[in-house]
């Protein structure tokens, strides 16, 4: 036979196996025993004292409820509450740096716009304002974009030029998504229903 020992309010502080449940947990107060069948586990069940019977525990609404025995229902406090809107907040963070590495569209063209490709093409301006301040004559004016399509310049003050308004296009995308990671956290804190942070759309906000 198993058994469920359990508090006052309902709560299951242990289980036991056998056909002596009297010895077992002798030594604390206030706690009482019941049959139960053998699926039963402390986490997933508690004890209604005035019914005195064993009941499952309804799906939490969310990650963040706990179960409150005294009222036998799923509640929130207001840490739980603050700390949904922070995580809730992290995952906007998180989005708009994935959507900074994004490919970009910029003179009809998908170009990469990820860490390393952001690297090189600083890289490539760096080169190309030498070779021309140097007068020094410039090799290798092509682009790769993100379909492995080739791209040609004849002259270096053009391949310049593309890059450098290709550098701005990510830069504006940048402010655009800090922007509207602002605005997505104003939103989140103004909100007064937890499953209403759960639930907040990330797509929508940078939609």
């Amino acid at each position: 036979m198993k058994y469920a020992f359990y508090l006052p309010n309902g709560r299951i502080v242990g289980m036991y196996q056998g056909d002596n449940p009297d010895q077992q947990f002798q030594h604390l107060n206030d706690v009482a025993y019941l049959a139960v069948d053998d699926v039963v586990d402390s986490e997933s069940y508690y004890i209604d004292p005035l019914q005195i019977s064993c009941n499952l525990k309804p799906d939490a609404p969310t990650y963040f409820h706990h179960w409150n025995y005294d009222l036998a229902q799923w509640d929130i406090t207001d840490q739980s509450y603050q700390r949904a809107k922070e995580r809730k907040k992290t995952e906007v963070t998180t989005h708009a740096d994935h959507l900074h590495d994004e490919p970009i569209y910029y003179d009809l063209k998908w170009i990469d716009a990820h860490a390393i490709a952001r690297e090189n093409i600083q890289g490539k301006i760096n080169q190309i304002r030498i070779e021309i301040e140097k007068s020094i004559e410039s090799t290798n004016l092509f682009w790769m974009d993100a379909n492995n399509e080739l791209h040609v310049w004849t002259t270096a003050n053009d391949y310049l030029n593309w890059l450098q308004g290709l550098t701005l296009s990510i830069a504006n995308r940048r402010t655009y998504l800090y922007a509207k990671s602002w605005q997505a956290k104003q939103q989140i804190d103004a909100l007064d229903n937890i499953s209403d942070v759960v639930n907040f759309s990330l797509n929508q906000a940078f939609s």
